[in-house]
């Protein structure tokens, strides 16, 4: 997301996307973090698995 809001200025010339709106860019952070730990709990689940089979 950093490099996107870079890259958009100096390819356009002005910000786009999220970073224009706050309340946008809050619900991106949020949907990011609900993934971030819906899979995080799926690796720690696997991982636990698999190292109770060995």
């Amino acid at each position: 997301m950093i490099v996107n809001a870079i890259l958009s200025v100096i390819l356009d010339g002005a910000l786009q996307g999220p970073l224009t709106n706050p309340i946008v860019l809050v619900g991106v952070f949020m949907t990011n973090m609900i993934w971030g730990v819906v899979l995080g709990g799926m690796a720690s689940m696997v991982f636990y698995r698999n190292k109770e089979v060995k």
